[in-house]
């Protein structure tokens, strides 16, 4: 599972991706991205 201080970091770097957004959701999308 993703922590807090993680999460915050991703939004952050991915505001400008909106297609990550979704994916984040996904936990395989969070393992891939990560």
């Amino acid at each position: 599972m993703l922590t807090p201080a993680r999460n915050s970091r991703e939004l952050r770097s991915t505001s400008s991706n909106p297609l990550y957004i979704p994916r984040v959701n996904t936990k395989a999308g969070t393992r891939a991205f990560s």
